[in-house]
């Protein structure tokens, strides 16, 4: 996986790069990489286009399919790692426009079924942490909510079966036939719950 960093900018104004992007070692290092037996590159695929770097959306795909050629040239695959993204929409016009570029280098290149998509969504974490981490990666988190573990813990670390009644719909375990009845819900909290009765995000997790 080769991904250039937020912090780029500043360590090329100090001079501490060997390389002064993504393309730049791909052009340097890509004979070297295939040598090894490496067989595919990952590159960082951006659905919100970097701020820091005052990227368009167009510019930032025409960067991703400039270095995706690079890797195509040499024999390899690509796979596009995407940066989370809170907007949904926005994710999959994003997928559309990549895909159809890199379709279309690929018909250029006379290569076929040689790229493909590793989509990146944030896991279970508290809602501050995640929002703290969208501002170091300057993702947009205007679509940021809370999680169903926030809504079911609500400040705790762990919690009973009986505080998740209030938000049992909300999780989506209502819509289930194994839970449809009060007896076979707790069972259903008896095969997750932890030696002390309760259920943290592991326990949570697994009831999901």
């Amino acid at each position: 996986l080769l991904v250039g960093g937020n912090d780029l900018p500043q360590r090329l104004e100090r001079n501490e790069l060997h390389y002064r992007s993504v393309a730049d070692l791909l052009k340097a290092e890509i004979e070297t990489i295939k040598s090894e037996g490496i067989q595919s590159v990952s590159l960082a695929g951006l659905p919100d286009s970097p701020q820091w770097r005052g990227w368009s959306e167009k510019a930032a795909t025409k960067v991703l399919v400039d270095k995706a050629r690079l890797v195509l040239q040499a024999g390899l695959k690509v796979v596009v790692a995407t940066q989370f993204c809170f907007n949904p929409r926005h994710l999959l016009q994003w997928l559309r426009d990549a895909t159809a570029a890199l379709e279309e280098l690929q018909k250029e290149l006379g290569v076929a079924h040689r790229v493909s998509f590793r989509i990146g969504v944030p896991g279970p974490t508290r809602l501050r942490k995640l929002r703290r981490i969208a501002d170091i990666c300057q993702v947009p988190r205007d679509f940021l909510h809370p999680s169903m573990f926030d809504m079911a813990l609500q400040g705790a670390t762990r919690v009973s079966p009986r505080d998740l009644e209030h938000s049992f719909d909300s999780l989506g375990l209502g819509r289930t036939q194994r839970s449809a009845t009060p007896e076979l819900r707790a069972a259903l909290f008896l095969e997750t719950c932890g030696a002390d009765g309760l259920l943290g995000r592991p326990e949570l997790a697994e009831l999901l």
